[in-house]
């Protein structure tokens, strides 16, 4: 493990909690897919939307003998509970955006991307309303219930690194690779949750 990617792997845990402490409000707005890294990311923001027919999450590290390693093991059973949070991240299945509204994963889910906006546009007309103090300060005050310590993302960034180093994993990783063409815009990473256990056969 290098230095580098150690430093890469703990500045992406505190990237991710330092967005929690922001003062302003942070929406993450979906029409498509958030998944390892993106929806680690995703979950640390304040409020989370998404288009129903397009989108969907999860974390699918397990599949290549990984771990998140941004926080998503840290944010996610804060957000639907210890037992789902379980299910998603041991399996590595992905969510739907329907689904996920009545976890809790996202706060609401769309028929389609106008709408969605329409509604962000709505509870940001409220916002610029408030005093910024006040709103800083009660994400202060939800903070302390349900966000995560910043040593506990940290731990995830370094169980992360250690997990790559295993030669399974590097298998894995090479394997999706191969599965995927090395492409970013093809049916298995657009299925990944799916397509994770292919790398079993």
């Amino acid at each position: 493990m290098s230095f580098s990617a150690t430093t890469i792997a703990q500045r992406t845990a505190e990237l991710l909690y330092n967005v929690t402490q922001l003062n302003q409000v942070t929406i993450g707005a979906v029409n498509g897919v958030a998944r390892g890294g993106g929806n680690e990311f995703l979950v640390s923001l304040d409020m989370r939307f998404a288009v129903k027919s397009h989108s969907r999450f999860g974390q699918p590290e397990i599949g290549l003998g990984l771990v998140p390693g941004g926080g998503g093991s840290q944010y996610l059973p804060r957000l639907i509970g210890r037992g789902r949070a379980m299910e998603y991240l041991l399996t590595g299945k992905d969510i739907l955006a329907e689904e996920a509204e009545r976890y809790g994963w996202i706060n609401k889910s769309f028929d389609n991307s106008d709408t969605m906006d329409a509604y962000i546009d709505e509870i940001l007309s409220l916002l610029v309303l408030y005093p910024a103090s006040a709103l800083g300060l009660i994400k202060q005050s939800v903070n302390v219930a349900s966000r995560p310590q910043l040593s506990d993302t940290v731990g995830d960034a370094n169980r992360f690194l250690q997990a790559a180093s295993q030669p399974e994993a590097q298998k894995m990783i090479g394997k999706v690779l191969e599965l995927t063409n090395n492409q970013s815009a093809g049916d298995v990473e657009l299925y990944l949750g799916e397509s994770i256990p292919l790398l079993y056969e």
